[in-house]
């Protein structure tokens, strides 16, 4: 019901929201009330065992906001990208420097959870982002720095599993939380249970599925007998990969819904950039944070 209701309010945004002034002071919005979201994030891990409004206490500092911090990282990922866009819309103006300090607070909220899909989407959507701003600088010098940007970021994350005890591992969350990764890491453990069932549920019911939002009801069938006490926190409501979950919970056809939805998407970008609607900095944004937040439902 909340997902069918959430469709609705989707089409009525877009039947209103026609022109491009339109949707910016709908992202705008959007913008501003995430930045006051990070805000609330960034004082639980200040604050933490303190209720703060109508947020009750983060239940740690590592894991507190909102009080998932998966889902808010993932949250705050889109929220990035809004917010680049309108810094892009507005870089000649002065609210460019309100914009930049929001965004800083966003990339705060965005960093302290620790998320590791979510950051590694991150980085995924700023390295490809580099690179198709390569192909609009004109000067050698700026093409080589764009070009670079992927090659430092995957260097990075090279350095945060070879050299684990190097000081930006330790000083950046979701990189110190990436170094402990290991195929036998309770959170890989616990995921590849939830895939295999995935997997397993799929030829009862390959056209239709198990219905939406009864995961658990597969898992509880196709358990492999993870042992969840390695993993406390865990839970079997989701397959934490969205193909996977879409696959054994909505069948081929609902797989197919959702494919037809990240298509549209590419189609929209197309559209918008042959029709001059999007400059090609427009389109970088775009298609970045969306290759991004893609990645991040594959692994969150």
């Amino acid at each position: 019901v909340i997902s069918l209701l959430y469709g609705v309010l989707f089409y009525i945004g877009l039947r209103t929201f026609i022109s491009a002034n339109d949707w910016e002071k709908l992202f705008a919005a959007i913008f501003a009330v995430r930045a006051a979201v990070s805000v609330i994030a960034i004082l639980q891990h200040l604050l933490p065992g303190r209720a703060l409004l109508w947020i009750p206490p983060a239940r740690s500092v590592p894991t507190s906001s909102l009080p998932n911090s998966g889902l808010l990282a993932g949250y705050l990922l889109i929220i990035l990208g809004i917010g680049a866009w309108l810094w892009h819309r507005h870089r000649r103006s002065w609210s460019s420097w309100l914009i930049v300090g929001l965004l800083a607070l966003v990339f705060t909220g965005f960093v302290l959870p620790a998320n590791r899909a979510s950051f590694l989407g991150f980085l995924t959507a700023v390295g490809i982002a580099a690179l198709v701003a390569a192909f609009r600088f004109s000067s050698r010098s700026a093409k080589l720095f764009a070009v670079g940007v992927p090659v430092v970021l995957a260097a990075i994350v090279a350095i945060t599993f070879i050299y684990p005890a190097n000081p930006l591992t330790r000083a950046v969350p979701p990189l110190e939380s990436l170094s402990l990764i290991s195929l036998q890491h309770p959170t890989l453990v616990v995921r590849f249970a939830y895939w295999r069932a995935a997997l397993a549920g799929f030829p009862e019911a390959p056209l239709l599925g198990s219905g939406p939002e009864n995961f658990g009801v597969v898992f509880t069938r196709y358990d492999s007998g993870v042992p969840f006490e390695s993993m406390p926190s865990a839970y079997e409501d989701r397959a934490h990969n969205a193909f996977l979950e879409a696959l054994s919970t909505t069948g081929l056809l609902g797989l197919l819904a959702y494919c037809a939805v990240w298509g549209s998407l590419v189609l929209c970008i197309y559209r918008g950039y042959r029709d001059r609607q999007l400059e090609l900095m427009e389109v970088t944004i775009f298609a970045g944070i969306g290759i991004g937040y893609f990645l991040y439902l594959q692994l969150w």
